[in-house]
Parts: C-alpha cells; structure tokens; sequence
C-alpha cells in the first residue's frame, strides 16, 4: 500500500470540508502558491478512496488549497483504498507535517486530540508528543488539550502565536465573560510572551484573592485612563499597565519598591554604572547584596571611599528599614 504510484485525481473528486486528518489553522498560503507558480507541484498530496467515490485529503491540504485557487482541474496524488485504517491515516498525516512544516501550537492541540481518540494517555505522551516538539509529560498534554475549550479568536492568536500556550492555557480556566473583557487588551496592544502571562497571572490572583472577576479589574477606570491615555506610546502602555497590575497584586511590596528607588535615586546609585544595590525578593528577608563593578586597585579605592560616605547617609539607612 505504500509504494502505490501517484495517479491523476479531478480536483472536484476532492472533498476539502472533510477535515477529518486535517489540523491545518493559522497558515499563509502565499510562499506555497509563489512555490506552484514557479516550480508546480513536487510533492503530490495523500487521499483516501471513500466508498461514495469522493476522495478526502490525508495529508496536504494547503497545496490542495492552493491548486483549487490557482484553478487546477486535476493534479497527481497518492490515493489510499477506503479500507485503509484510520489510525494508519492519521498517523500519516502526523509524520507528513512532522517532517515537513512541524506543528503551531493549536495545530499540535488538534492533533493531540484526534490521538487521543486511539490511544491512551500514556500512549500519546510517551510516543508522539515528541514529533508534536513536545516534552512527554502530562502536563503538556494537559495544557494543550485546554486550548481546543477556547473560542475561535483565542484560538487563531495561538495559531499565529500571538498569544503564548502558558496564558491560553490559564485563560481556558476563566469564563468566556472574562476572556472576552481580555480580548481587546491582547488585540489592541503588542505584549511580550513573557507579558501575557504576567497579566493573566496578575489578574487570576486579583480575581481570587479579592473574590471578583477579571472582568471587573480590566474595566477599572484607571486601566481604562491609561489605555486611553493619547501622549503616551504603545510601550509605555504596556509597561505602566504591568506595573499597575503588579501594584494591585502586591501593593506592600510595590510600596517598598517604590521607596526603595526613591532612595537610591537620592543617593545617586540608581541605574548606577559601577555600583548596584539589589534588594531581597519582595523585601520579605532583610538581606541586601551589594555589586561593585571596577578595573584596577585605583578605581576601586574610589568606590569604596564612595561607599564609606553614602554608608552614613539616612536614606541608606532608610532602605535597610524597609
């Protein structure tokens, strides 16, 4: 069954809505069709005989995609019989993109789920979350099955990894309100992987700690002011909304970060290019570390003389209160 020949196939043979090995989403068709234009089609796709005579498409579906754009009556395949097993199809089209393309992260969510509908757990994660570029784990099996309960605009973020797996996963735990009231924020500004996650973190902890919704705390009025706020540029939004949600979220330590920096300010050691003054983590221990960056003996005699005054200053003193 595997060394059948590529055979010419009518396009209109071609059921394209039947997905049923396709997990193909957020793609740009555009390099395949300049590739057709240029050089026609140097790999034919894999279809299925279906007993009613249409065909489905196993593995290439974008390039039946493109064919049909650019108006191709027939095309070369190779077609399997209809009594070729699901599972052999399905696992085709895995090892097809697997060694092709690869996999965005809703593309692997999907395929994960048509797995899950042959083989156990276990299974799944130990043979073929690592073509998926996957660690075996049933965290991540966990975590990527969450994405297929989000709603299509959360789900084309992920596709074009707009949006980071991490927060997509935490949002699938909110209700569709709440992903809602987020959904703006995410479209409206370029946050960081490492941002959205912060975000949805900061506003999952609001949510619980204080008994509301996230909701609630996107449509504060202060977020509100900043995002309408004109003289300020779209990095600026973004920094100032962190640090407004990190205020909410931990507004003692905020505070004494706040008072810290105000310090080092008055002592002239903030953004320092030779001396830093780190604090401990959310000022919960009373452990601060000193770095002092020099070249030679006499540069060093000068920090250190430097140091020696600032040591009786009020504001250091002030600091190792806080």
């Amino acid at each position: 069954m595997f060394n059948i020949e590529p055979k010419t196939v009518e396009l209109d043979s071609v059921d394209c809505t039947d997905h049923t090995f396709v997990v193909s989403c957020g793609f740009d068709l555009r390099p395949l069709r300049d590739s057709l234009q240029t050089l026609g089609l140097l790999s034919p796709p894999l279809l299925r005989q279906l007993p009613n005579g249409s065909r489905q498409i196993i593995c290439g579906y974008q390039r039946v995609m493109v064919l049909a754009e650019l108006g191709w009556p027939t095309f070369p395949a190779l077609v399997w019989p209809a009594d070729t097993p699901d599972v052999r199809c399905l696992l085709a089209s895995l090892h097809d993109n697997y060694l092709g393309r690869g996999f965005n992260p809703l593309e692997a969510a999907r395929m994960i789920d048509r797995l899950l509908q042959h083989f156990d757990s276990d299974t799944v994660c130990r043979i073929y979350l690592p073509p998926l570029g996957l660690p075996p784990s049933p965290k991540h099996l966990g975590k990527y099955r969450s994405l297929l309960s989000l709603e299509a605009a959360y789900q084309d973020l992920v596709a074009q990894r707009r949006l980071v797996v991490e927060a997509a996963a935490l949002l699938s735990q909110w209700t569709a309100l709440d992903r809602a009231a987020l959904l703006p924020l995410l479209h409206g500004l370029a946050f960081s992987h490492s941002s959205q996650l912060e975000i949805v973190e900061f506003l999952t902890t609001l949510s619980r700690r204080h008994g509301s919704s996230p909701a609630f705390w996107l449509e504060h009025p202060e977020l509100q002011s900043l995002l309408q706020d004109a003289s300020l540029s779209a990095p600026e939004k973004i920094n100032r909304i962190i640090h407004r949600f990190r205020q909410w979220c931990f507004p003692r330590a905020s505070r004494a970060q706040q008072q810290f920096d105000d310090h080092l300010k008055a002592l002239g050691l903030y953004h320092h290019p030779e001396v830093r003054l780190i604090p401990p983590p959310a000022f919960e221990s009373s452990s601060f570390r000193l770095e002092v960056r020099f070249q030679n003996q006499a540069q060093l005699r000068r920090l250190l003389h430097h140091l020696q005054e600032l040591s009786q200053r009020q504001e250091l003193k002030a600091i190792l209160s806080l």
